[in-house]
């Protein structure tokens, strides 16, 4: 087992997950999504809708304000590589450059991701890159409502078999989140 795959290893049966360092341009391309995602967030709630979830992609609230039973009060965008605006809807500015910049980060984080795939392989001893598929690749970009609650997400497992924290503008989440200031 290599040195990365050994700190990794033990970060995960320690901790339950495992950091991994990633290159300053992806920490670029990171924050110029979330410059974007914000101003789309800034956006009314009645134009964001029309990119509603469908197929695994697109626009989801969970505002309790507006559904009470939500368990997070957040919204969410998924997107993957193949994603293409609904046809009926016309996307403003911000949305076309949302949309181009977590495209950009899609392709970029790739080969972040293979690697990383290799180590939780030998971790595994299993391949599992035979069950890596980069158009099932999904990007989430998550924005919680302000709200009085203690937690703010709910502990639960997520959909895919890899999750990577990439940048967050709350404490608690991450325990050595990067500086995009």
């Amino acid at each position: 087992m290599n040195k990365n795959t050994s700190k990794i290893k033990n970060e995960l049966d320690k901790f339950g997950y495992g950091i991994i360092d990633y290159p300053e341009s992806l920490k670029n391309t990171v924050s110029e999504l979330m410059k974007n995602f914000k101003s789309f967030c800034e956006q009314s709630f009645e134009h964001k809708q029309n990119l509603s979830y469908q197929n695994s992609m697109g626009y989801e609230n969970r505002d309790r304000t507006i559904n009470p039973e939500s368990v997070d009060h957040k919204e969410s965008f998924y997107i993957k590589s193949g994603y293409e605006m609904p046809r009926a809807f016309l996307p403003s500015k911000i949305d076309e450059d949302f949309v181009s910049s977590c495209k950009n980060l899609l392709d970029e984080a790739f080969e972040l991701i293979m690697s990383s795939t290799e180590i939780f392989s030998e971790i595994a001893g299993v391949d599992l890159q035979q069950y890596f598929d980069r158009s099932a690749l999904t990007l989430r970009t998550i924005h919680y409502y302000p709200d009085s609650s203690t937690e703010i997400a709910h502990h639960h497992v997520d959909r895919g078999g890899q999750t990577y924290h990439l940048f967050e503008t709350t404490d608690g989440l991450v325990p050595r989140p990067f500086n995009s200031q």
